[in-house]
């Protein structure tokens, strides 16, 4: 092949090429007619965010990232496999040894991309299912508008999020969304049922605290963003929704857990805390506005 022959290494590169050059170009083309043209997002006012909003838009995200993963195995891969056998000869080393050299090198990067892209897909299918359970729950949360309720999703609270916020004649309710998947095995008959002890949510075996503890936590911080900002003590009860679970309750607690479709049954056996409807629009006003930043300034793109 010549002394050049190594370069036939950088073939699969080359179909790269193009599609880098139409991204470089389509970019700057698009900012162009955007300035020339005096283009404007249509939305002058950002829209509120629906059902798993976060969930949503970081998807996409870790589906780029896992495509990416494949594309620098082969890059990066076949850059060593080619490249190593040149420098090697360069240094009076035999050609055979090159070779191995390389292909071990391409390889043992190979491993460490595949490693990553595996650890993506793991979180993808994870967060999926999460986006897909708050789907369900603001499925049912919709309901609530019939019977005086405002429905918020998605707040972001700056590290952290709370899936859906309602607020209505029997108060301010912050639910998170819990969904997992069920293991159907011999020994454990009823891997449908989830049972919350006061305490702890026992899912058919896998006993956890950390999804009361959170959902307390998100109360806490939304009451005090709401008292500070109607000037008002404004109690938030804290519901955890397990959206395909059907739910036993052996213990009390201040933490609400349910399925999805109990949302109306456990407003109506939940003592009002008078809240006046004033107060409750002064509440919606300040979670609307938290909530509001769906398409807000968005770029417009050509």
């Amino acid at each position: 092949m010549g002394a050049y022959g190594y370069l036939f290494g950088f073939v699969p590169i080359i179909g790269f090429v193009p599609f880098f050059i139409v991204v470089a170009v389509r970019e700057r083309y698009s900012d162009w007619t955007v300035k020339s043209r005096g283009l404007k997002h249509p939305f002058t006012k950002g829209l509120r965010r629906p059902p798993g909003y976060s969930l949503a838009v970081e998807i996409p995200q870790l589906q780029v990232d896992a495509v990416s993963r494949m594309f620098f195995a082969l890059i990066f891969g076949t850059g060593i496999a080619v490249i190593a056998p040149v420098l090697m000869q360069l240094f009076g080393m035999p050609r055979w040894l090159g070779v191995t050299t390389g292909a071990v090198g391409a390889l043992a990067w190979g491993c460490v991309e595949a490693r990553r892209f595996n650890r993506l897909l793991t979180l993808l299918r994870r967060k999926r299912l999460g986006w897909e359970g708050e789907l369900a729950v603001g499925e049912q949360l919709t309901r609530l508008y019939a019977q005086g309720y405002d429905v918020f999703h998605d707040l972001d609270g700056g590290s952290f999020n709370i899936d859906h916020v309602a607020v209505g004649p029997a108060g301010v309710f912050a639910i998170e969304t819990k969904a997992r998947v069920k293991q159907q095995t011999n020994d454990k008959q009823d891997y449908w049922q989830a049972i919350f002890d006061g305490q702890q949510i026992d899912f058919a075996g896998y006993r956890t605290d950390a999804p009361v503890k959170q959902a307390k936590r998100n109360s806490e911080w939304l009451s005090r963003m709401l008292s500070s900002a109607v000037g008002e003590n404004v109690p938030v009860r804290s519901v955890i929704a397990l959206p395909g679970w059907y739910v036993k309750r052996s213990g009390k607690s201040d933490v609400r857990v349910v399925n999805p479709s109990e949302f109306e049954a456990m407003l109506r056996g939940t003592r009002s805390v008078g809240l006046e409807p004033s107060m409750i629009k002064r509440i919606g006003h300040q979670l609307d506005a938290l909530s509001r930043d769906v398409a807000k300034d968005r770029k417009v793109v050509r």
